[in-house]
């Protein structure tokens, strides 16, 4: 554009790529996708290991949510607001999966968002995101969805509380009023993880905004939500005006899922038998192990999922080995007398402790500066393991091992499909001075940092446990010589870093 021109200033102006004589000016549509979260849907990809609820598991639960969620549409008996609160490890995301699942296969979901820290956490990009997914279900609504943010391309950066309004109700009710075109009925939308929204104040606007549009029924939504048992969310959904909106669930942890966690283990056993062509002389492992496991497990899924994946994923050449292993933390624990206010989380601390305990030390400072690194700014769900590994000077040998060490409570994931630079990239330039806009180029900030894959912890209870020192002790990753360590090994690469740095022309 303006090849060859010099010597002259533009003030304001909105510019439009011409290539082959056709303007492109992005859809209404478009402009709502760039603003929206596509990772927090349903079936993502970057949510294909999400957990589901293993088969006759969370029964109850999931056929009183599916029957909430698909019942009449002419129903308003039925609360509109299902909120299941759980502490950590009972299973919550589990369910909110399996159920999205079940109520799509059925055509009744609004739409899904599951929330993560640091990767799927702006409250900013919610509701842009309903109203994305929406868009992609009702071909009507999506027409004036593409004629409203067109028009005004600011929409997507208002408030929670004009985006609700201007993206989601006004809309709808604008379809509902046409001649001829009926509303979208009543469907039902799932939000998972709400406490991990990135603003506390934005979890409670969330919650109170959809108590709103069911008080004045401004949507014919029912909303499936699912998060711990934070102050401020119950102190919200306890609201006068906001209680008899909704069916309030506690998921406890409770020794009545014994029986469901002793199926999920023969089921995880079997499948560990089944890929490694293993037909055993006699039952393996026996009721009586089983048991032992169970009652490890205190009520809690993610003690039996972690076992399960270290022993699945274990290096020694016979499976009885890593169970023995776990076998005898178990026995250890047994052996002391836990106290009336003993924790639930006892034998999965224990569980945790096994795997930090089993890294050689040639190896642990490392993995703990490693640990350090990526949990010091809070829970971020996934980190770019690139650029972690760049920063504090670990090689992709060392990498490797502290992934092999860890395989139980963290995996890596491969890096994403090249990126497939568009027109708009000069190649010419650094990747910091392309001068894009973050608003409609998302992909070119963040794809580049993936180019090394991403790591994440197979669940929140092992971030949980490493940033309490009462609980990891030894193990603690923000113990103060750790972050010297972390703070040393940052620094060293920063020297090389700058060492390369060739500074002409200065004064100085």
């Amino acid at each position: 554009m303006f090849n060859g021109a010099h010597d002259f200033i533009i003030n304001g102006g909105e510019f439009i790529g011409v290539q082959n004589n056709y303007i492109h000016s992005p859809s209404g549509i478009e402009i709502l996708l760039k603003s929206s979260t596509p990772d927090a849907s349903i079936d993502s990809e970057a949510r294909r290991y999400a957990p589901t609820c293993y088969p006759g598991t969370r029964e109850q639960y999931i056929t009183d949510i599916t029957n909430w969620a698909t019942g009449p549409t002419n129903d308003d008996r039925s609360p509109s607001i299902y909120w299941m609160r759980g502490p950590a490890g009972v299973g919550k995301s589990a369910i909110a999966q399996t159920c999205a699942e079940r109520v799509q296969q059925v055509d009744q979901l609004g739409a899904a968002y599951f929330f993560c820290v640091g990767l799927r956490e702006d409250e900013n990009r919610f509701f842009t995101t309903i109203a994305y997914q929406l868009s992609t279900v009702f071909p009507e609504y999506r027409k004036l969805l593409d004629e409203r943010v067109k028009r005004d391309k600011t929409l997507v950066k208002k408030t929670l509380v004009s985006q609700f309004k201007l993206l989601i109700v006004e809309p709808l009710k604008e379809l509902q009023s046409r001649e001829g075109k009926g509303g979208i009925g009543r469907r039902t939308i799932f939000i998972d993880g709400l406490d991990e929204c990135q603003s506390k104040e934005a979890q409670s606007e969330i919650i109170e905004i959809i108590a709103s549009s069911i008080r004045e029924h401004s949507t014919p939504f029912r909303w499936a939500i699912f998060s711990r048992p934070e102050p401020h969310i119950i102190a919200t959904f306890t609201k006068t005006n906001i209680f008899p909106l909704c069916r309030a669930v506690w998921l406890p942890i409770s020794r009545e899922a014994d029986g469901e966690i002793a199926l999920y283990l023969r089921g995880g056993f079997d499948d560990i038998l089944r890929r490694r062509n293993i037909s055993p002389s006699s039952p393996w492992p026996t009721e009586e192990v089983i048991w032992m496991l169970v009652n490890a497990s205190a009520g809690l899924f993610a003690y039996p999922a972690a076992v399960i994946r270290f022993i699945d994923q274990h290096p020694a050449l016979r499976i009885e080995e890593p169970l023995h292993e776990v076998l005898g933390i178990i026995s250890e624990r047994e052996g002391h007398s836990p106290g009336s206010g003993a924790s639930p989380f006892a034998q999965l601390d224990a569980f945790y402790m096994l795997i930090m305990k089993r890294i050689p030390e040639s190896v642990l400072s490392s993995v703990l500066v490693f640990l350090a690194d990526v949990i010091c700014s809070g829970y971020f769900g996934a980190w770019y393991a690139a650029l972690t590994c760049n920063k504090l000077g670990i090689s992709e040998g060392e990498f490797k091992a502290i992934c092999n060490h860890l395989h139980a409570v963290m995996y890596y994931e491969d890096p994403p499909k090249p990126l497939i630079l568009d027109a708009s990239i000069d190649i010419t330039r650094s990747y910091y001075n392309q001068k894009l806009s973050t608003e409609y180029n998302p992909i070119h900030y963040n794809r580049p940092h993936a180019v090394g894959g991403t790591i994440s912890f197979h669940h929140k209870s092992f971030y949980d446990f490493l940033v309490d020192p009462s609980r990891a002790k030894e193990f603690c990753p923000l113990a103060p010589d750790i972050r010297a360590r972390q703070f040393e090994c940052c620094m060293k690469t920063q020297q090389v870093y700058a060492s390369s740095f060739d500074i002409r022309g200065s004064s100085e």
